[in-house]
């Protein structure tokens, strides 16, 4: 099986979540209950970073995993904002105008400019 690790950290009260490797139908399950665990361990954080500079792939179940969060995030009122992104993937994003919903950033730093 192709490997998708995950971990965080909590820096200035947001959870960053890096992701490396492949986000497919096989990780999806566990990685939303990962992040919704995170949330309500954490609860007083309002705003979720995912930094996507080790993701190499997602396929169109792994779209829809980040739908999924993101709008459970977004009915708890937390914001969920992405970040390092590849230019395969922002590609993907773009096509299907996932760009126009997702608050997508070019780092992480960029990310601390606004928030």
């Amino acid at each position: 099986m192709i490997h998708f690790k995950y971990d965080y950290n909590i820096v200035n009260n947001k959870i960053i979540i890096n992701i490396n490797g492949d986000l497919n139908t096989y990780h999806c399950e566990k990685f939303k209950t990962f992040i919704y665990d995170l949330i309500y361990k954490f609860d007083d954080n309002k705003i979720v970073i995912i930094n996507m500079a080790k993701l190499d792939y997602i396929d169109s179940s792994g779209v829809g995993c980040l739908i999924a969060i993101y709008k459970h995030l977004k009915n708890l009122d937390i914001k969920m904002l992405i970040c390092n992104v590849c230019k395969n993937i922002l590609h993907i994003f773009t096509t299907i105008n996932l760009d126009k919903i997702f608050e997508i950033y070019l780092t992480e730093e960029d990310i601390y400019k606004y928030y």
